[in-house]
């Protein structure tokens, strides 16, 4: 009589577990699979739209400068993020402390440098299209001060 209620607590222990397994693992493919599909930036009622895994809405008003660049920060640990081979999303730092945002589908350069008026810097790298040609379609909706055509 006494092994019922231990095979009991044996049985919820397991289903316990299990189900903590689960979750885990189908929590590990959510990141993986969010964080591998590529990130879209685009321009819609005064706001600059990053879509995907960190994405945000940003009003033009808080965009500093947004300009393509032919020089890579340096990447030295991920401080919120996702990475997984070339691709990178989320919150960066450099060796010096810089904190940053990476939306990264590809390593090819040139990249679009987003400054934020709170000196947040984003970086955006497409695998879907050419950077340089969602530069150009981008600054055609933007304020006039706010890109910088000049090579970096």
């Amino acid at each position: 009589m006494e092994s019922y209620p231990n095979k009991k607590i044996i049985i919820s222990i397991i289903v316990i577990v299990s189900l903590v397994i689960l979750t885990s693992l189908g929590l590990g493919l959510w990141a993986v699979i969010s964080g591998t599909s590529p990130s879209s930036l685009e321009s819609n009622d005064g706001e600059l739209i990053i879509s995907g895994m960190y994405g945000e809405t940003i009003p033009f008003s808080e965009i500093k400068s947004i300009e393509l660049i032919y020089k890579k920060p340096l990447i030295s640990w991920r401080t919120n993020g996702f990475a997984m081979g070339a691709k990178k999303k989320g919150y960066f730092a450099n060796s010096d402390g810089e904190k940053f945002k990476l939306f990264i589908d590809t390593p090819k350069l040139p990249w679009i440098l987003i400054t934020k008026q709170n000196e947040l810097k984003i970086y955006y790298s497409s695998n879907l299209g050419d950077n340089q040609r969602i530069f150009e379609g981008l600054i055609k909706t933007l304020p006039n001060n706010t890109y910088n055509t000049s090579l970096h």
